[in-house]
């Protein structure tokens, strides 16, 4: 049993014939005659006790009652499904047919290793990142809390703040270069009406008002001179001169003599 345990091969024991012999106290830690009881690739059936015993291979789609002995199993569904989404995900009724696959797979598992750093795109909608009209407020302390990370160990995140005007000229990897990317909403540099929790963003269009991100932008008002698509639409912008011969100089002469 230990030489198939070390190789990481499944191995199912019914318990009645002796834990301590092929197992060991370094094979069976927590085992205390569960009737179901998994470590690594270690599956022991039953119990030592032979009032109630059943077959062992009684029972294996049927949900198991007493899950003490398989909260390694249990720890692996939970970390499984934070990976897989819909009909993909585990169920977290443990069965005795899960258990046998749980072993033989196990040499198979996918390694989870420990991150040495967390990092965290935040974008905002303009250059300022304090807190929202929520007061929220984005830091290290509420990222490591997140990410389940402790807080003496919050230097190893690093958050990195950008406008959406800077995210959008971006070509980095954002899957490569990021474990987390936080949209936020603080509209301090928005005109705005109201205060606290009431604070919300005031349009020319009054459509967008209280709108945050935008695919289309605000109404804009300005002067005939430097307003237009072509370029000579753009001429008395620079040349605002009375006597200037060019007629799109005109009406900034008049506003500007």
């Amino acid at each position: 049993v230990k030489s198939l345990v070390d190789a990481r091969m499944p191995c199912v024991l019914d318990a009645e014939t002796g834990i301590q012999q092929y197992c060991g106290d370094d094979y069976a830690k927590g085992y205390s005659n569960q009737n179901d009881f998994v470590q690594g690739s270690l599956y022991i059936m039953q119990t030592k006790e032979g009032e109630g015993r059943k077959p062992i291979y009684h029972n294996l789609l049927t949900k198991i009652g007493n899950t003490d002995g398989v909260g390694e199993v249990s720890s692996f569904i939970k970390s499984e499904n934070t990976m897989r989404s819909g009909e993909h995900r585990l169920s977290e009724d443990i069965t005795r047919l899960f258990l046998l696959q749980y072993i033989i797979d196990y040499s198979q598992q996918r390694d989870v290793g420990t991150k040495e750093s967390f990092r965290v795109l935040e974008i905002q909608p303009t250059n300022s990142a304090t807190a929202d009209t929520q007061g929220f407020q984005l830091t290290k302390e509420k990222v490591a809390a997140w990410a389940g990370i402790s807080e003496d160990q919050k230097d190893r995140i690093t958050i990195t703040t950008m406008s959406t005007a800077e995210f959008i000229g971006k070509t980095e990897d954002l899957n490569k270069n990021y474990d987390l990317i936080y949209i936020g909403a603080c509209i301090d540099d928005f005109n705005t009406t109201g205060s606290g929790t009431s604070k919300s963003t005031v349009d020319n269009d009054t459509r967008m008002n209280g709108l945050i991100y935008t695919h289309t932008g605000d109404y804009v008002a300005g002067n005939l001179c430097i307003t237009g698509m072509m370029d000579v639409d753009y001429g008395g912008a620079y040349i605002c001169q009375k006597d200037n011969p060019q007629p799109e100089a005109t009406h900034c002469a008049a506003v500007h003599p």
